[in-house]
C-alpha cells in the first residue's frame, strides 16, 4: 500500500521527500505532483486545508491551527543544514486526512473504553468511510485492501489491536 501524490520536500543540489503516511503503518510514495509551496504559505495555508476537509470530526475535537510538530521540526532540521524547503499542496491534505483518521480511531479507543456503544459505533462507521473519501480515492494506494483488513474488519469483531497501533502512529 501507498500514498501517491504527498510530498515534502527538500530542495537543494538534490530532492528528498518525506512522505504522510506514520498512521497507517509501512507507507511508500509515488511520484508527486509537483505543485509546490513555500513554508511560510504551507503555515499560513494549512489551517484552512485542514477546515476545508471533506468530512467531519469527532464531537469535541478541532482542526489544527498550525502543521504538526514533527513536520515543524523536520523543517527546522533542513532548514539549519542550510536547505530551502518547499512542501507540496497535496502533502497539506495528507496532513488534514492523517488528523482526521487519528481522530476517528481515538473517538473508537476512547468510546470503547467508555463502555459507549454509541459513539463507537458512529466512530467505527467513520473509519469504515475512509476508505470511501475523495483524498482516499485520489491519493491512497491500496488494491489489496490491506488498511481495511487491518484495521477495521478487526475492530468490527471487537479487535481494537490495528486501531491502537495505527492511533499510536499518530504521535
Amino acid at each position: 500500500m501507498k500514498i501517491k501524490h504527498l510530498a515534502l520536500t527538500i530542495a537543494a543540489s538534490a530532492v528528498a521527500s518525506i512522505a504522510v503516511g506514520a498512521a497507517i503503518g509501512s507507507v511508500a510514495v509515488a511520484a508527486p505532483k509537483h505543485d509546490f509551496v513555500s513554508v511560510a504559505e504551507a503555515k499560513a495555508t494549512y489551517p484552512s486545508v485542514a477546515r476545508g476537509f471533506e468530512s467531519k470530526l469527532p464531537a469535541g475535537v478541532r482542526w489544527p491551527e498550525s502543521l504538526p510538530a514533527g513536520v515543524l521540526d523536520s523543517i527546522a532540521e533542513e532548514e539549519a543544514d542550510g536547505q530551502t524547503v518547499q512542501i507540496e499542496r497535496g502533502y497539506l491534505e495528507g496532513l488534514a486526512a492523517m488528523h482526521w483518521l487519528c481522530s476517528w480511531e481515538g473517538e473508537l479507543v476512547s468510546a470503547t473504553d467508555a463502555g459507549d456503544q454509541g459513539r463507537a459505533s458512529v466512530a467505527l462507521s467513520r473509519l469504515a468511510q475512509f476508505v470511501k473519501l475523495d483524498w482516499y480515492q485520489e491519493n491512497y494506494e491500496d488494491p489489496e485492501g490491506e488498511w481495511f483488513a487491518r484495521v477495521v474488519e478487526p475492530a468490527r469483531q471487537g479487535d481494537l489491536s490495528g486501531v491502537i497501533e495505527d492511533l499510536a502512529a499518530c504521535g
